[in-house]
């Protein structure tokens, strides 16, 4: 009943709130457009008809919406402050929360709207460049909508502080709004990097010329305004969520703690640090294939960039993200060891590892195999190397050799980091889900490569055996199975390797092994599937609960501790790291 109440007032009040800012930010545009003709400013492109046409439209929106949006504010505000549990409850409500969060995340993305148009406009005023805007209602328009979604946003947040200072918050009533804040700060960060790299890309087409510097005059004025006013958005945005996160870590309330335990604070962080290293590479990469290019004397094509802008334009682009990459892998590797070792963090950390580790064993897999099969087809005189049209494999070779260099040693960095720690904690690194996906997804890859060339090669040499094919041919058809084939094998050989291991060490370590039963005693008619799975999500990975119910109300909560040396019977479950189920 109470949920079916929520979800109505709620969301009513979002229509109604949506309705009636969007009439008051046109109706202020409006009326500050036609102070300004009256004051001697230039008038608006609107004829007479339009603007009562708009007038009367917006109007109907504030008349009709913002009543609306006030009796449900207002019906919810008044079930939140009363004195009984019931009042509690609608506090500490998911969809309270839900509603608070889409109202902070909506006017959020009106703000940096907001924001990014009026700087453009300020930024044109000194450079002039070559764009129109077609809204009559010129710049009166972003500042209106800045205004009400500002007061908007501040009114929610000052709701939000007010519901956390009356106790803690648990569930999505807790993690709703941080994922408001770590979302906001992720995209400011990306709007950042993307736009100062492409601030990065205009500077360096400056310094070696671009296409658009034929059409003569300030042909740069466009693209500085519209990628430094992102840029400069961007910057704040991250800036300002970002600080405020620093500032909720070292709060010590509850507010403190639950932000020090969160998941989502170590997902943000590992996802910064994800992109930053993707794109380092990425743009590493591109560098080198054109250095391996100039060894390889590899000619440029008609129109191509030169060899010194293809080797530094994307070394130079790296800054950025090598910066926010540095930063935030500071502050993971400087975390509290408390707080690094929760649960989450620890989850959080191994799918960032396995993930980048799959991603640069792909390419560098890729790499090698079309390396190697080069280097076959060359060795055996195929046409895909002896024919005029050599240059074309002297440019893959270099593409491909790049991937090689740069897969490689990403893999390398973030496999020997897996490894160090699956020998620091055996029990626990190697029976983790995200290691165990990580060695069979790339068992599968490499198998179904082996099977499909495989069959290829049988195939071809089938063929020539039937007269089918011949030739120089015969050798490059052959040549890129076989690579395939040999880097395959060698991959799937080395991960069975591993994964026979991490069984093997597991098994010694599960040799002796000790059960403790816990009991659990619940009062009259409570949930107790629902109790024990709220446990068995508070357990670290690699831990487990067998339930089993008697003829009482007791529920038997038992787990196989691996304590071979312990005599210590009263081990507590979450104490003992390694514990699975008997």
């Amino acid at each position: 009943m109470l949920i079916a109440r929520r979800l109505y007032v709620y969301f009513i009040a979002v229509v109604g709130l949506a309705m009636a800012a969007a009439g008051v930010a046109h109706l202020l545009a409006l009326g500050s457009a036609r102070v300004y003709q009256a004051l001697g400013g230039a008038a608006t492109q609107q004829s007479s008809e339009s603007v009562r046409r708009d007038l009367s439209l917006y109007v109907a929106l504030v008349i009709v919406a913002l009543p609306v949006w006030l009796l449900h504010w207002w019906l919810a505000e008044r079930a939140r402050h009363r004195t009984d549990p019931d009042g509690e409850r609608e506090r500490a409500s998911s969809i309270r929360a839900l509603y608070l969060t889409f109202v902070l995340a909506v006017t959020f993305v009106v703000i940096f709207n907001s924001c990014i148009d009026l700087i453009i406009r300020l930024l044109a005023v000194f450079f002039r460049p070559p764009v129109s805007y077609e809204d009559p209602r010129g710049i009166w328009l972003p500042i209106a909508e800045l205004l009400v979604a500002l007061i908007v946003h501040v009114y929610h947040v000052r709701i939000r502080l007010r519901d956390e200072r009356g106790g803690p918050l648990e569930g999505p009533s807790n993690w709703l709004p941080r994922l408001y804040v770590y979302g906001a700060a992720f995209t400011g960060a990306m709007l950042f990097l993307f736009s100062f790299t492409d601030l990065i890309r205009l500077v360096v087409d400056v310094v070696f010329g671009s296409n658009l510097s034929q059409i003569g005059g300030r042909w740069w004025a466009d693209p500085l305004t519209t990628h430094t006013a992102p840029a400069l958005v961007g910057l704040a945005i991250w800036g300002l969520f970002w600080s405020f996160s620093l500032r909720t870590l070292r709060r010590s309330d509850w507010l403190g703690d639950s932000e020090r335990r969160a998941s989502l604070r170590w997902l943000y962080l590992y996802a910064i640090v994800f992109i930053g290293v993707l794109f380092t590479i990425i743009d590493i990469n591109s560098s080198l294939v054109a250095l391996l290019r100039l060894i390889l004397s590899v000619p440029r094509n008609v129109g191509q960039e030169s060899s010194t802008r293809a080797i530094l334009d994307p070394l130079l682009q790296t800054v950025p993200f090598v910066a926010v990459w540095l930063y935030h892998r500071f502050v993971v590797l400087g975390a509290d060891s408390a707080q690094a070792r929760t649960p989450g963090a620890e989850s959080v950390r191994r799918l960032y590892t396995y993930l980048v580790a799959c991603l640069w064993l792909a390419l560098a897999g890729f790499g090698s195999a079309a390396v190697l099969s080069i280097l076959i087809d060359l060795l055996l005189g195929g046409s895909r190397t002896q024919s005029v049209s050599s240059l074309v494999w002297r440019s893959d070779f270099a593409r491909f050799s790049a991937y090689v260099l740069v897969g490689v040693a990403a893999w390398l960095w973030q496999w020997r980091e897996a490894q160090r720690r699956a020998a620091d904690d055996v029990r626990t690194e190697r029976v983790a889900t995200t290691r165990r996906i990580y060695l069979y997804l790339t068992l599968a890859a490499t198998l179904v490569a082996l099977l499909i060339s495989l069959a290829l090669i049988v195939y071809r040499v089938i063929s020539v055996v039937l007269g089918v094919h011949a030739g120089s041919g015969f050798a490059s058809a052959m040549s890129r199975p076989l690579g395939v084939v040999i880097i395959a094998g060698a991959l799937f050989a080395y991960h069975l390797t591993v994964l026979r291991r991490d069984l093997a060490l597991l098994a010694e370590t599960q040799s002796g092994t000790l059960t403790v039963s816990l009991t659990l005693t619940l009062p009259r008619g409570a949930d107790i599937d629902a109790t024990v799975s709220t446990l068995r999500e508070q357990l670290p990975e690699g831990y487990a609960l067998a339930l089993s119910r008697g003829a009482t109300q007791t529920v038997q909560l038992s787990t196989a501790v691996e304590r071979p040396d312990s005599d210590d019977a009263q081990a507590a479950i979450v104490g003992v790291p390694g514990a699975v189920a008997k």
